[in-house]
């Protein structure tokens, strides 16, 4: 029960189920609903402790996910609408004279050593995020 309301209110940190008396149906419910691992006691210390530390690195890493994540969108939330317009331009993988041409642009703008343009390639990167933060 703890667990679903952790996940409800939104909580990712992983979770390690250390039971004495289990079922399937009860191990399949709380790795469904997220858990980390599900383990019956007797338990070897030495994998416990490992799998303590495998959940401990794996929320670091999905800790770290979501700050860049969010650093992302803020970037994102920064763009004026002409940016956002030559971004899709970038993503949609136009030339660089291609893109200048589309808005009546010199093709310089759109050089690579360009520090817009740089600006921009960075933001394509995170492509994966931008239809969240816009």
């Amino acid at each position: 029960e703890l667990h679903r309301r952790l996940r409800r209110d939104g909580s990712r940190t992983p979770v390690i189920f250390l039971t004495e008396h289990a079922d399937v149906t009860t191990a399949v419910d709380a790795i469904r609903q997220g858990a980390f691992h599900f383990l019956q006691k007797p338990v070897n210390e030495q994998f416990f402790l490992d799998q303590v530390q495998a959940a401990v690195a794996k929320d670091l890493r999905d800790r770290t996910e979501d700050a860049e994540r969010r650093a992302a969108c803020a970037r994102f939330e920064k763009l004026s609408p002409r940016e956002w317009d030559i971004l899709a331009e970038i993503l949609a993988g136009r030339t660089n004279k291609e893109a200048a041409c589309r808005f009546g642009v010199p093709a310089k703008l759109f050089r690579p050593w360009s520090p817009m343009r740089a600006r921009w390639t960075c933001f394509a990167r995170s492509a994966g995020i931008s239809e969240t933060c816009r």
